[in-house]
């Protein structure tokens, strides 16, 4: 079964939030948005490594970089809850809570327990 979320929206901080309709974001597990300050780009982390924008958060979406976490030099294993900024440079942050079950082989209680992905 194939999982995927959307992006809620509500005209109130108080709610009710509801689903993004239609979703335009297509198959996007956990997606973690966030606006450009400047010029209002809306970004979204889609499957913790798919950076999309959009003019609008009804889309259309359009996939800007897979995020090559697995293939780099950090920490292995699984990363989820993503975390998007853009610092003061405009360079691209994300932080990850990130965990091996393989280095306990049970629980994550002695994993790594983030990860920070950045442009240059």
């Amino acid at each position: 079964k194939s999982v995927s979320s959307t992006i809620h929206v509500s005209n109130s901080i108080d709610g009710p939030w509801v689903p993004l309709q239609p979703n335009t974001l297509g198959k996007c597990i956990n997606p973690a948005p966030f606006q450009h300050p400047t010029n209002g780009t809306i970004f979204v982390i889609c499957n913790h490594n798919e950076l999309k924008r959009s003019n609008s958060i009804s889309g259309p979406w359009v996939s800007v970089v897979t995020i090559p976490y697995a293939d780099s030099d950090g920490p292995r294993g699984n990363y989820e809850d993503p975390f998007l900024w853009i610092d003061h440079r405009g360079a691209f942050h994300v932080l990850y809570h990130a965990y091996n079950l393989a280095e306990n082989g049970e629980d994550c209680t002695h994993s790594t327990v983030s990860a920070h992905g950045f442009s240059l």
